[in-house]
């Protein structure tokens, strides 16, 4: 069984022909061109270096409901053992929708353990992990609210015979398996390959076991893809092993709502993010898309960079020479009008970094800010067109990263943007070490209304390696149907619809709005998400005008970006 790995992360990689405009380069990118210091002292939230303006948006909601704290187990033998430490990180982030979590290897589960928690994941991904009696005995003996996925399921044996759980796990089916079927929607399903294999299942008794939707092979026979019966759901997969918008991943995260929070009502709500805004965005094409969500009344997020960089002068000399010297938000005051405007009209700020770019170096493309990633090493592979992910940069360091978090609040605030609107980080391409996301919980935490630190993207994690350290060259890329407070402590509002692609690029196909609208319909299953999309202003506005009104009418409500939680109350300290 093999992992496939997806790398949902890099879903914000620019496509480098549509880009910004240019300034040239090769000094100090932090230098200003007149001579001044490029940083200045932080400014207190709200007072945005003295420009008065108040915030416009709402803050985020209290909480809804009390934590349930989660406990996930996973498999630690055999070849796979580090497939089961990925799904306890995947797992883990997804429960913390619910509660704070704690990860165990299912060998250290011990007797009347699962009594301590609000509910209980297991993915089975080792074929006959030894999992203790204690555990056997726990799932069918209390009222613990019990998720259980993927191999094992037999060794509860006679167990669920004896407990009327109304349901028989099966055989390993490993036909190929073409999509998933679940309340009224069809999801993918990626049909071959290695962790294909679905536990079939009979169901004895309709009356206690009830069949949660059905997977599908490419001959035409269907299987129930999972069954739940009193306090145990079991699902006849992993749902890790594929990760993609339109994968029944997203129904799995309906299953998860209605075993740990049964009574949650059913809500859908939307987030848009008008993205790469810098130095050099053209200030008129940003106002009309902000004009597209003005006129509809729809909250907004932007996300803004403050310093332009054109190292070797890709784009000309309208600014400069060669990128010498990088270009400061504050020098544009045409662009930083466009942001006030937006401000004043229901929007707020992510930060999306210092320059969105890194050094002198093609990381992948051409080292132009917008078109690279900052916080991690990559190229593009010319024998597959892949962007291949290198690991950190050279200087990665919690340090080194919360040095140009700190940076880039501080010019944001030099160029009139009020810090109290500036809540939330999204990395470059959604692509960050381990130290970076640090540094993040370090920078931010606090800032979103008191709570952790908050991201609007999608997550990167690394598993441990071989040697015990975290494995930064095998990344995870992971989306969420609704918000989650993440292994490192993170609130993360989600975005997982993805953006309007016009030409292909590296693998990535032109996405139209109507597939980001398909594809906001069918999360609908989720009776509670959140979906969420980006968009480039330098686009045509009337694409944005397409999306947004599509989704509106697919039965979503847009909301502030700030109002979205995981419904219980987080320290804004100390990781779940």
């Amino acid at each position: 069984m093999r992992r496939v790995t997806t790398m949902a992360a890099v879903g914000t990689v620019a496509v480098v022909a549509a880009v910004v405009l240019g300034v040239g380069g090769g000094a100090d990118p932090l230098a200003p061109s007149d001579g001044s210091s490029a940083v200045v002292p932080e400014s207190e939230p709200g007072s945005a270096s003295g420009s008065g303006l108040a915030s416009v948006s709402p803050t985020t909601t209290r909480p809804e409901r009390a934590a349930l704290p989660m406990l996930v187990l996973y498999d630690t033998s055999g070849e796979w053992s580090a497939v089961g430490q990925t799904d306890a990180i995947l797992s883990a982030n997804l429960l913390g929708h619910f509660g704070p979590v704690t990860r165990l290897p299912i060998g250290d589960y011990t007797a009347g353990m699962a009594a301590s928690f609000g509910g209980v994941l297991y993915v089975g991904t080792t074929f006959d992990e030894p999992i203790p009696t204690a555990f056997l005995d726990d799932v069918v003996g209390g009222p613990t609210p019990i998720v259980w996925a993927g191999l094992n399921i037999w060794q509860l044996g006679d167990r669920l015979t004896a407990g009327g759980y109304g349901f028989t796990p099966g055989l390993l089916d490993a036909r190929p398996m073409a999509k998933v079927r679940y309340e009224g929607a069809e999801f993918d399903r990626a049909a071959s390959g290695d962790s294909n294999e679905v536990v079939t299942l009979t169901v004895d008794n309709p009356a206690v076991a009830t069949t949660l939707g059905t997977i599908v092979a490419e001959d035409g026979t269907e299987f129930p893809w999972g069954v739940r019966a009193r306090n145990l759901t079991y699902l006849a997969e992993s749902p890790y092993t594929f990760l993609s918008e339109r994968d029944r991943y997203v129904a799995w995260a309906d299953v998860l709502l209605d075993a740990f929070t049964p009574g949650t009502p059913e809500r859908h709500r939307a987030l848009v993010r008008l993205e790469d805004i810098g130095p050099a965005s053209d200030p008129v094409l940003l106002r009309a898309s902000i004009d597209v969500l003005v006129k509809r009344r729809i909250p907004f997020t932007m996300a803004v960079y403050p310093l332009y960089a054109d190292p070797t002068g890709v784009h000309g000399t309208k600014y400069g020479s060669k990128g010498i010297p990088a270009l400061r938000l504050d020098q544009r005051p045409k662009v930083v009008a466009a942001i006030t405007y937006g401000l004043e009209h229901g929007g707020t700020i992510v930060s999306h970094g210092l320059t969105h770019q890194y050094g002198k170096v093609d990381n992948p493309y051409d080292g132009v800010s917008a078109n690279d990633f900052e916080f991690f090493r990559a190229h593009v592979d010319p024998a597959t067109d892949d962007v291949v992910l290198d690991g950190p940069v050279e200087e990665d360091s919690v340090e080194w990263a919360a040095d140009r978090l700190r940076t880039a609040r501080t010019m944001l605030a030099k160029a009139g943007i009020p810090l109290d609107e500036v809540r939330m980080f999204e990395p470059a391409h959604y692509t960050a070490s381990d130290a970076t996301y640090r540094a993040i919980g370090e920078v931010y935490a606090g800032l979103n209304s008191g709570g952790p630190a908050t991201r609007f993207d999608r997550g990167m994690y690394f598993a441990p390696g071989e040697s015990g350290d975290l494995d930064a060259d095998h990344p995870i890329g992971q989306f969420f149907p609704f918000a989650v407070r993440d292994v490192y402590g993170h609130l993360v509002v989600p975005e997982n619809l993805g953006n309007v692609i016009e030409v292909g690029y590296n693998n990535n196909d032109p996405r139209t709005p109507e597939e980001i609208v398909e594809n906001a319909r069918r999360s609908r299953v989720v009776r509670d998400n959140v979906v969420g999309f980006f968009f480039h202003p330098y686009l045509d506005a009337d694409l944005l005008a397409e999306t947004v009104d599509g989704i509106v009418a697919a039965g979503h409500e847009f909301v502030p970006s700030t109002s979205v939680t995981t419904g219980w109350d987080m320290p804004s300290s100390s990781p779940p």
